[in-house]
């Protein structure tokens, strides 16, 4: 029995290190919502450091802050500047590489609280305070599960108690040393408490998003989950980013009866082929699917549209289906809710395919076409 109980806790505990209190593979799967939310998190967060560091060197350069100062605040400013681009235009469509983006932020950061409290701070007396205070703001920053965490305060710790002896006598270090130690158990607290809390509330999201918003038979998403996912993502969106909305239409006769349920099969598969977690993608009736894109140009709309036009009727050909599909893109640049653009993409194929039966449930965009 008693040994029964530690195995219990035992699991319990590395459960709680390694998946943040969740199953292994409920954390592979929410993985996506992870990234996600360190995409915005490093996005926001390098932002505000590159605004940070501005700010210094102008006080700097003011004589209110020790010029020798300056390289730190520079390299600073250009390494939050450097992640901060790779949010802009190496993350669109890639944002499995935003949590590890984001301990690299977390980094940055600890690198320059090390700087500015060691190598820079001037008087070998004074007690370091900043290293201490981002050493407890990491969890806050990354969501991840406390293994990750922990590695990342643990070895800048020592680091930070390493270098510290060479730049400070010695009653300043041990006091560091102390302090670096106190807060770093809380800080190791801290990520247990925020990556359990954190994991469960992306898991009962997921599973909500599963049960709730998705389809079953498709695998794609409702109508009204994606209607308020679109309008959500377009009233929080910053100054230049853009959508871009593609539907796809199935155009068929009466006497393509028998084949539709196959074809539509074929185009709700090959969708899910070449999109992935971060589109938007929604079956809103049975001939007619849509695809949200964020962060995404014109151009590029257009060349996802045209591909994906090809592939369905690559798939149809294969199939010996011969049923035609039309599709077309709508921008955010132009219209900003989602009724306004799934209106506008009907709009255009309706203007080109006037002559074929109109998908099913379509009857409210033809009437406004």
């Amino acid at each position: 029995m008693e040994k029964d109980r530690l195995q219990f806790f035992g699991e319990r505990i590395r459960k709680a290190f390694l998946y943040g209190g969740i199953q292994k593979s409920i954390y592979e799967e929410i993985r996506p919502l992870r990234n996600e939310e360190n995409y915005y998190s490093v996005k926001i967060g390098s932002l505000f450091a590159v605004a940070a560091g501005l700010v210094f060197m102008v006080l700097i350069l003011c004589g209110f802050i020790r010029k020798e100062a300056m390289v730190v605040y520079i390299s600073l400013t250009v390494m939050s500047l450097i992640i901060h681009l790779c949010c802009l235009f190496l993350m669109e469509g890639r944002r499995r590489f935003a949590t590890a983006l984001n301990y690299a932020f977390a980094a940055v950061l600890l690198i320059y609280a090390i700087e500015i409290g060691v190598i820079y701070v001037g008087d070998p007396s004074r007690v370091a305070v900043t290293f201490h205070v981002f050493i407890v703001l990491i969890p806050f920053l990354i969501v991840d599960a406390p293994v990750g965490l922990f590695s990342l305060l643990i070895f800048f710790c020592v680091l930070y108690n390493l270098i510290n002896p060479f730049y400070k006598n010695p009653s300043a270090v041990r006091m560091d040393l102390i302090n670096s130690l106190f807060f770093m158990v809380l800080s190791c607290t801290s990520a247990v408490v925020l990556g359990g809390r954190n994991m469960k509330r992306l898991a009962n999201e997921n599973y909500l998003f599963k049960e709730h918003d998705t389809d079953p038979a498709t695998g794609l998403l409702r109508e009204h989950a994606v209607e308020t996912m679109i309008n959500t993502y377009l009233s929080r969106r910053i100054s230049g980013e853009e959508g871009q909305l593609v539907m796809i239409c199935l155009f068929h006769n009466e006497e393509d009866e028998t084949i539709l349920p196959l074809a539509r099969e074929r185009i709700a598969d090959t969708i899910r082929l070449h999109t992935g977690r971060y589109e938007f993608c929604a079956k809103i009736n049975p001939d007619t699917w849509v695809i949200f894109y964020r962060e995404c140009s014109r151009l590029d709309a257009e060349l996802k549209k045209n591909r994906l036009e090809d592939a369905i009727m690559r798939s149809f050909a294969k199939a010996g289906i011969h049923l035609d599909v039309k599709a077309a893109a709508a921008g955010s640049e132009q219209y900003d809710s989602y009724e306004r653009l799934s209106e506008a993409a009907w709009r255009m194929i309706f203007s080109e395919n006037k002559g074929n039966r109109l998908p099913e449930s379509s009857a409210d965009h033809s009437v406004s076409a």
